[in-house]
């Protein structure tokens, strides 16, 4: 929880300097109530999305987020009232038809015979995707009835997030663990900045949009 509060720390500040210096996207009439959801299911993803590393490795993570613009999909349709053109559904089909044949091919160079298996970290990035679908669902929403803009999408959202894990942070004493661990290895503010930077950079919307960009 610490790493992802740093990491919506610096989101935070990055729109906010956006919002008001760089981007005129006008007054934002967006209820606080789907920012306040909006702003749980996408910390439940990006939480369950990093426990999963004490389970599965790196690669495993990221093969298994690249199933993302599937959950987006469905729960896009089903919640957000959102229509996909039917190149959008080929192209999901040859995502998943990727990601299931690398994870065979790599089961079987390995010599494993429990293709089917799930643990604890599998459970947890299924987890964090259906929060990514729920998130991208709720954002529909809120474009489709208040047009709301990226520039407020991230300011708030963040800002909820920050208050969400600020006062998990607090109740679970995962803070001070935080700050001992910092003490005790003082280099990780660097990588803690540089993650942090890459995070908020990442989440500009550029002019050409990408088809499955479900976030900011």
């Amino acid at each position: 929880m610490a790493l992802v509060f740093s990491m919506c720390v610096a989101n935070y500040i990055y729109a906010w300097f956006m919002s008001k210096f760089v981007m005129d996207q006008g007054i934002d009439t967006t209820p606080s109530s789907y920012y306040a959801v909006c702003a749980l299911t996408y910390l439940l993803a990006m939480v369950a999305s990093n426990k999963a590393l004490l389970w599965v490795n790196y690669p495993t993570q990221v093969i298994g987020k690249s199933c993302k613009p599937i959950p987006v999909m469905v729960l896009g349709v089903l919640l957000g009232r959102k229509r996909y053109p039917l190149l959008k559904y080929l192209f999901v089909f040859l995502i998943v038809a990727g990601v299931a044949l690398f994870m065979y091919k790599d089961q079987k160079e390995s010599g494993s015979t429990d293709s089917l298996s799930i643990g604890i970290g599998e459970l947890l990035l299924l987890a964090s995707l259906t929060c990514d679908g729920l998130t991208g669902a709720v954002q529909e929403r809120m474009k489709a009835e208040h047009k709301t803009k990226s520039g407020h999408m991230m300011c708030a959202m963040n800002k909820w997030s920050i208050l969400y894990l600020g006062a998990a942070l607090m109740a679970t004493g995962e803070m001070w663990q935080f700050l001992a661990f910092v003490q005790r290895h003082s280099g990780i503010i660097w990588q803690l900045c540089t993650l942090s930077v890459a995070s908020a950079l990442g989440q500009v919307k550029l002019p050409v949009q990408n088809i499955f960009t479900s976030g900011f």
